[in-house]
């Protein structure tokens, strides 16, 4: 369970940066309907260069988000708050991450959310 919760951490450590450093360049936010509808119902991978395996996100229609990564699991029920993703995990620290959409498609400042 390690893993999942160092990945939970650094998804809602966001607060702690303060530059638009990760984003690509005019990257736009998304309103939380927007939001909500690019990623209800489905799965999204996010991979890092320093991370060893992808996190794979399942964002349930029913509101529960799933988080695998590597042998790790974690769960629990997300919403969209502005260009937040907020997930308030069983396991790992409770949080929102900032979304852009660039090109049409989505990132963290940790990489693009790649549909799966």
């Amino acid at each position: 369970m390690q893993t999942s919760l160092a990945w939970c951490l650094l998804f809602t450590a966001q607060v702690a940066f303060a530059d638009d450093g990760g984003f690509p360049k005019d990257s736009t936010l998304l309103d939380a309907t927007t939001l909500n509808e690019r990623i209800s119902g489905r799965d999204y991978v996010l991979s890092h260069s320093w991370a060893q395996d992808e996190a794979r996100f399942q964002f349930h229609a029913n509101g529960t988000a799933w988080l695998n990564l590597g042998r790790q699991v974690d769960k629990g029920p997300w919403r969209t708050d502005g260009s937040h993703i907020c997930i308030d995990w069983k396991y790992g620290t409770p949080g929102c991450f900032e979304v852009r959409e660039f090109d049409g498609r989505l990132f963290t400042r940790w990489g693009e959310m790649r549909p799966n």
